[in-house]
C-alpha cells in the first residue's frame, strides 16, 4: 500500500501497481541516463577532463577507450540529424563528425528509424543501461549495440592481421611462381590411352547422355591445367604439386547419397606434405582453385 498524504483530499492508502505495468520508472531511467551522459561530457569538457568512448576488440575483446572530449566537441539533447528521426543525444566530435547515441530502456529502435540510421551511413551508439550501471555514464559510454561502426582491433591484433596479410601476400606470389609451369595438354591431342571415356559412376550408376557431356567437359578442362587420369579409376584426377608438394584430385565419381547427374561437378580435394608454412599451403590450394574457376 502507498500513503495519499495530498493537500486537497482526505488521506487514504492505495494499492502499489504492479511494477510490469509501470512506466514511470522505465521514463526515470531513460531520462536520467541522458541526463548523465550530457553532465559528465559537458564537464569533462569544462575541465579539460576525459569522456570516454569504450569499445571491444574484435580479436582479444580487449577494451579500447578513446576521449570524445576533446577541445572543439559539443554535445546536444534531443536533436535531429537524420531525417524523419529525432535522435536522444547527438555528439559534435572535434574533427566534425557525428556521432548518434540512442538510450534503449524497454523497447528496442523501431524498424523505420534503424533502417533510417542504416542507410545515412552515420554512427549510432545504442546504450541499455540499468540502474545499477547508470551512474557509469557520468564518465564513459560503453555502447552495448552500435550501428555503422567499423570493428575496431587492439594495436597487437591489428600488427598481427597485418603480419598475417603480408604472409599471405608473400605466399601468393610464392604459390603463383610454383604452379606456373603446369598445364597439359586438350584430351584430343593425347593418345587414346591417356584419356579415357566413361558411362557409370563408381557405384557403377549409367550417366545419362547429357550428363556425360558435362562431366567431360570439365574433365577436359581439367586436363589442359595439368590434371593426369587415373589408370584405375577413370572418374579420379590427380595433379602431382611441384618439390614434391602433394597431390590434388579431382573426383567425378559422385557419392551415395549425391548422384553424379544431380551435381556434375567434380570434388577437390588434396593431400600437402606440409613443408613451409600453413600460409604456403593455403595459398597453393586458393591459387588452383582460383585457376578451375578461371578455366569454367
Amino acid at each position: 500500500m502507498t500513503a495519499k498524504l495530498g493537500p486537497k483530499r482526505v488521506w487514504h492508502f492505495a494499492h502499489k501497481p504492479p511494477l510490469d505495468r509501470c512506466t514511470d520508472l522505465d521514463r526515470a531511467l531513460h531520462e536520467t541516463s541522458k541526463a548523465l551522459i550530457a553532465q559528465g561530457f559537458t564537464d569533462a569538457l569544462d575541465q579539460q577532463g576525459r569522456y570516454c568512448l569504450q569499445l571491444q576488440c574484435r580479436d582479444c575483446e580487449e577494451i579500447l577507450s578513446w576521449n570524445l572530449a576533446q577541445p572543439g566537441a559539443s554535445i546536444a539533447v534531443e536533436r535531429t540529424i537524420v531525417d524523419g528521426t529525432r535522435s536522444d543525444i547527438v555528439i559534435g566530435l572535434a574533427d566534425g563528425r557525428q556521432l548518434i547515441v540512442e538510450v534503449v530502456v524497454t523497447h528496442d529502435l523501431e524498424p523505420d528509424t534503424e533502417q533510417k540510421y542504416r542507410e545515412s551511413k552515420r554512427p549510432v551508439l545504442i546504450v541499455h543501461p540499468e540502474w545499477e550501471t547508470v551512474p557509469y555514464l557520468v564518465s564513459r559510454l560503453q555502447p552495448d549495440e552500435t550501428l555503422n561502426v567499423l570493428a575496431v582491433r587492439c594495436p597487437s591484433c591489428r600488427q598481427a592481421v597485418e603480419h598475417r596479410e603480408r604472409e599471405l601476400e608473400q605466399a601468393r606470389e610464392w604459390a603463383i611462381d610454383q604452379l606456373a609451369g603446369l598445364g597439359g595438354k586438350a584430351p584430343d591431342q593425347l593418345p587414346p590411352t591417356e584419356f579415357r571415356c566413361w558411362t557409370r559412376d563408381k557405384f557403377e550408376r549409367e550417366m545419362y547422355p547429357h550428363v556425360r557431356r558435362r562431366v567431360y567437359a570439365n574433365a577436359t578442362t581439367l586436363v589442359e591445367l595439368g590434371f593426369a587420369q587415373s589408370p584405375r579409376k577413370p572418374w579420379l584426377f590427380y595433379l602431382r604439386l611441384p618439390n614434391n608438394r602433394g597431390v590434388v584430385y579431382a573426383n567425378f565419381g559422385s557419392t551415395e547419397e549425391i548422384a553424379i547427374w544431380e551435381d556434375p561437378a567434380a570434388l577437390i580435394h588434396w593431400n600437402l606434405t606440409k613443408q613451409g608454412s600453413g600460409a604456403r599451403e593455403e595459398a597453393l590450394v586458393k591459387e588452383l582453385l582460383a585457376r578451375c574457376r578461371t578455366a569454367g
